[in-house]
């Protein structure tokens, strides 16, 4: 193999890594952030680990992400995916959470299930 490697990681359990956390003035917070593997899909719960190991549920409202087609626009995809536009970068409305509660350097993860 040489020194890059253009297969697309695999699909499955999804990992997003929080690149910033926003309030939001009508309650809630939004995360910023890319999805390094797997897909999410609106409505979802997932659990959010912050850097230092400390974890709590919560749930994946709406999804945003630029327009590809429009500049300055939004969309809401119903599923953000790894290899989705913009290197699977995405923002996730959370409510009933502070910007306070998620951190740089955070990921949110599936939620196992029993």
């Amino acid at each position: 193999m040489g020194l890059f490697s253009f297969r697309k990681k695999p699909a499955g359990p999804f990992e997003f890594v929080i690149e910033d956390a926003f309030a939001l003035r009508s309650g809630g917070a939004a995360v910023a952030g890319r999805m390094l593997t797997g897909s999410l899909r609106q409505g979802a719960k997932v659990l959010c680990v912050s850097p230092e190991g400390a974890s709590f549920v919560c749930q994946v409202q709406m999804i945003e992400q630029p327009d590809p087609a429009r500049q300055g626009e939004y969309v809401h995809p119903e599923e953000a995916r790894f290899d989705g536009p913009f290197g699977g970068h995405y923002a996730f409305r959370i409510p009933d959470r502070r910007r306070e509660d998620f951190q740089p350097g955070g990921k949110l993860l599936p939620v196992e299930t029993e």
